[in-house]
């Protein structure tokens, strides 16, 4: 049972890190964080990111976050995305 819980828990965070990498191009929360920032920015404000490079502007503002705190602030933008 104990073997089967740790290879479960090594399954999720496996393929929590290779969809991560797949939608975001980064595994690293902070990044990937800045880059869903970056995202949503570009769809609200219309434009491609070569105008404006959001990434950029939420890559300097998510570099002063500890690991957790973007962890969290990434939860909460896909729960908000989500629910709308």
């Amino acid at each position: 049972m104990f073997r089967g819980l740790i290879g479960s828990t090594i399954f999720v965070i496996g393929g929590a890190a290779v969809a991560s990498y797949a939608i975001y191009g980064a595994v690293e929360p902070c990044e990937v964080l800045a880059r869903e920032y970056a995202m949503r920015a570009e769809k609200d404000a219309g434009v491609v990111g070569d105008i404006v490079n959001f990434e950029g502007i939420y890559r300097l503002q998510t570099d002063n976050y500890e690991t957790g705190e973007c962890v969290g602030k990434l939860f909460d933008s896909w729960v908000e995305r989500i629910t709308g």
